[in-house]
């Protein structure tokens, strides 16, 4: 009856869902986070919090980042052919709470960019001289490639605001005002490492590890046009697109000038109606269509990749992931993950190179053993508050002492080499014993005489520092230390298609491995060495002997290293700009409007009960996330039996503090016949998580629902939940791997004439290979004569099987229901060109039985869920399930579809 109407409705769901940066509900920055302030310089606004200002006794950090902001600024809009047309907010998140290794770009729903402090442990592996530069010229990047747009495009954007998708008016048809937000990841991700290794900073194009891994896969033969242009499931998965896009914007570069490859953005900014149109904007900014030009690009460095070498003897496991090697009593210990399933603890004897394998809870990272415990150095909660790197066991409980320390080392005496993470946003600052090493710009190793090496960058050359001493300096970016042996200093560096391990020693420097794949090592005994071996399918763990020969790195040289910017960096002079303005950030009285929308939907009827739908909605939010603010209008005339509806509402969310919380209003009134209803309703939530223990979480739910009814009565609804929860999860899995929950509650009802009362628990976990099994039970007590029973089997958005709707004759509900479930994945990776693929299908059976003094019953059914993939980028869930429910010898049946966010 309304499939024209649906059908729009639903593409615009799926585009809702699948965009999404950050679920507004929830801040980018933790709740207990520090006072910000801002100050607006050009089209920027600068939101920083005070320790940000005084991570660097030396420099005042937000004068230095609008400074170079504005070199890259100058830079991207030549090269990129394009002017910022938005005002833009950069937060600069408090090193101090927020020590986590990322940043991220959107224009979604306004133009933003928010930098975290924690990665400065990456500059080895990025190849990379500063971790906050690389954010710079790396995210703002992404700014210039989503914002350009162009045509009804721009119009629909200045009336609208930025929209994923907007519906015109009749839904006659579809706009997609930036339509660069749909463009393939690995395009965006590549063509931003390439940029970033542009501007004389090194990069990850100068890092010999990722070359490994870029040269390992196209040997392999597995770069398909489905394959880069689609998110899959096959190793390295996302890291894939950083890493193959950048070679291809440099093959683009080499081939057309930097200029030219920036500006296929523009080119394709004008694709408003259908944004995977990219073949004729290839050709129309290169003068070849997009597949002739992977097919060019690939056949360009097959050669080279033909003669990258791998270590294929001594093999004793796999990973997805690697973490450096620990040496712990007379062991070299290292952590792997498969994606699926919990880590595996790998231990392997220095002595004769015996090995075992254990299940562990220990969270990723570098091992360390302190006081006869395994911790892991990573970051992670604390107790819902700040996100912190230290030291963390098995029971992700902070070792304190470690606290905001990113450990490097640790001598034989218990004493740590680390930097402190929040004085370290630019490079890290090495601390040993209470003095500190200036000028590395890399992780730094312990001899066992507790001497302190670290790499530095000079211009374009790796300086090794021993107690702040140079000892050698190579050419190139990347090179990064592993131990110190015996007076050899070994470290991973640059081969000609990869990266192996050298060794410096009597002042010569050796080549230790004829391959390309190494990216880490340690030495066991005489020449016998553990390495981390990189191949297109994972990380293999091979124990080998060594044949060293005489022979320097290789440096990389890229043809964009004759551009003035290369030379020049980032900081062309030592003056730095005035803070204009300066004030107080507030997250409430800085939400700004961040999108309108108005539909207008006609639905036709067989039956002539036709409808006129009118639909408003304006949003604004605040650049942390912090808040979020709904205003929504619907106006519905209609030939049913009633003829006409109008609905206001407007909805509240905050998470800038522990306890998080939410108030809306809604009015509406529904004119039926010659009668009138009006109402008003206010609901009041707020979430406290007041606990975690051994990684079960603890949140308290108060909630209070108001109605009021202009002709009739008045209902009062208060209640609280109380949920105890654990979930183990990894990061491949479509379903947790473990899903744990108990649930409390307690709710007066109409006015508190009558209470319920209930109990849930649910749990699911994996039996086999993501095969799983859930069990679920509910035990409710209410005085009032209807009950809706929660979702059995504790679902998870995987399918919504109906719940079930209990009316008893008597006053009184005593009784309880329970329930089974038995699923499996498949990972099915059906992958196409087309913009919509599916990646996993769930099939399920699950069984449900109810409970009461007067009767039983039960119903049972069976469904199927799949991940699809939209947009080549964008995972949601489709399912469809039948039930059948049997009471009294009768039998009702019901089918049902289920979309959800992945």
């Amino acid at each position: 009856m309304k499939t024209f109407y649906l059908s729009y409705l639903l593409s615009s769901y799926i585009l809702t869902l699948g965009f999404g940066t950050k679920s507004f509900a929830q801040s980018n920055l933790v709740p207990t986070d520090h006072d910000y302030s801002y100050s607006t310089d050009e089209n920027y606004e600068y939101i920083f919090s005070d320790d940000y200002k005084k991570s660097n006794e030396s420099n005042d950090r937000v004068k230095e980042v609008i400074k170079k902001n504005r070199v890259v600024n100058g830079v991207y809009e030549k090269s990129f052919d394009w002017k910022l047309d938005e005002s833009v907010s950069m937060v600069l998140a408090s090193p101090e709470k927020n020590q986590i290794a990322n940043a991220f770009a959107t224009v979604i729903p306004n133009h933003l960019t928010t930098f975290y402090g924690g990665g400065a442990h990456l500059l080895d592996q990025f190849a990379t001289t500063s971790w906050l530069d690389t954010l710079l010229v790396h995210e703002l990047a992404h700014l210039y490639q989503l914002n350009p747009k162009q045509g009804f495009g721009k119009f629909m954007d200045s009336v609208f605001g930025n929209n994923v998708f907007q519906l015109f008016p009749l839904a006659v048809f579809w706009v997609v005002p930036s339509p660069n937000i749909f463009t393939h990841e690995w395009l965006l991700e590549g063509n931003a490492v390439f940029n970033e290794s542009r501007f004389g900073l090194g990069g990850r194009l100068y890092s010999g590890e990722y070359r490994a891994l870029f040269n390992s896969l196209v040997k392999s033969g597995k770069l398909t046009y489905t394959r880069l242009i689609n998110s899959h499931l096959e190793y390295p998965y996302g890291l894939e697109k950083y890493v193959v896009g950048s070679y291809f914007f440099l093959f683009l570069g080499e081939r057309y000038g930097t200029d030219v490859a920036n500006r296929f953005f523009v080119n394709h900014s004008g694709r408003y109606f259908n944004p995977f149109l990219m073949d004729k904007d290839f050709e129309r900014t290169f003068g070849k269509g997009y597949y002739d030009l992977m097919d060019d690009f690939l056949a360009h460095y097959k050669g080279g990749a033909g003669e990258y070498k791998e270590i294929n003897s001594g093999e004793i496991t796999k990973s997805i992931k690697h973490e450096r090697f620990s040496s712990i009593d007379n062991e070299v210990m290292f952590l792997t993950s498969d994606g699926y399933n919990p880590s595996e603890l790998v231990r392997v004897k220095s002595v004769d190179g015996s090995f075992s394998k254990s299940k562990t809870d220990l969270t990723f990272g570098k091992l360390f053993k302190v006081k006869d415990s395994l911790y892991t150095l990573t970051s992670l909660q604390k107790n819902y508050g700040d996100i912190l790197y230290g030291l963390w066991d098995e029971k992700e409980e902070l070792l304190e002492e470690s606290q905001g320390k990113y450990i490097s080392d640790m001598s034989s005496e218990g004493e740590w080499l680390y930097h402190e993470v929040a004085k370290s946003y630019d490079v890290p600052h090495l601390s040993f014993k209470g003095k500190n090493f200036p000028g590395c710009n890399s992780l730094g190793v312990l001899d066992k005489k507790g001497s302190v090496y670290c790499f530095g960058t000079d211009k374009k050359n790796r300086v090794l520092y021993k107690d702040g001493k140079r000892i050698f300096a190579i050419d190139g970016f990347y090179s990064k230390l592993t131990e110190v042996v015996d007076g050899a200093i070994y470290f991973v560096s640059s081969t000609a298609h990869g990266s192996t391990l050298y060794k410096y020693a009597n002042d010569k420097i050796y080549k230790m491995f004829d391959v390309d794949s190494v990216i880490d090592a340690k030495l066991l005994s005489g020449n016998s060495f553990l390495v981390a071996n990189q191949t297109s399918q994972g990380i293999s763990y091979n124990i080998v002997q060594a044949v060293q020969t005489l022979a320097n790195p290789v440096s990389y040289r890229y043809y964009f290293e004759k551009e003035v910017i290369f030379e020049r960096k980032l900081s062309s002079d030592s003056s730095l700009p005035e803070l204009e303005n300066v004030k107080s950030y507030n997250s409430f009285t800085n939400l700004s409007y961040s999108g309108f929308t108005y539909n207008l939907f006609l639905t036709l009827s067989s039956d002539s009960t036709d409808s006129t739908i009118h639909d408003i909605t304006a949003t604004f939010i605040d650049p942390t996330y912090k808040n979020r603010l709904v205003l929504n209008v619907e106006s519905e005339q209609s030939d049913m039996d009633y003829q006409s509806q109008d609905e206001f509402s407007l909805l509240y969310q905050n998470s800038a503090y522990k306890i998080g919380w939410l108030a809306g209003i809604t009015y509406h009134n529904r004119k039926i016949e010659r009668s009138y209803l009006e109402e008003l309703e206010v609901n009041v939530a707020a979430i406290y998580p007041f606990l975690k223990l051994k990684k079960y979480d603890f949140f308290a739910v108060p909630f209070y629902n108001y109605e009021r009814r202009f002709s009739g009565n008045n209902s009062l609804d208060p209640g609280v939940k109380l949920n105890i929860s654990r979930v183990e999860d990894y990061s491949l899995r479509l379903i947790p791997y473990k899903k744990t929950s108990i649930e409390f509650g307690i709710e007066c009802e109409v006015d508190c004439k009558y209470v319920s009362k209930n109990v849930i628990v649910s749990t699911e976990f994996d039996l086999y290979k993501e095969t799983m099994l859930g069990v679920y039970g509910e035990y409710v007590k209410s005085d009032y004569s209807l009950y809706e029973f929660k979702d059995q089997n504790g679902d998870d958005n995987i399918e919504e099987d109906g719940g079930f709707d209990y009316f008893s004759p008597s006053t009184t509900i005593d009784g309880f229901s329970y329930g089974a479930s038995f699923r499996h994945l498949f990972n099915v990776n059906l992958l196409s060109t087309f913009p919509l693929a599916i990646r996993r299908v769930v099939p399920k059976v699950f069984y449900t039985g109810y409970e009461f003094k007067d009767r039983s019953f039960y119903e049972y059914g069976v469904g199927v869920s799949a991940e699809l993939l939209f947009g080549y980028r964008m995972p949601f869930i489709i399912g469809v399930y039948g039930t059948n429910l049997e009471n009294y010898g009768t039998n009702e049946r019901k089918i049902g579809l289920t979309i959800s966010k992945n």
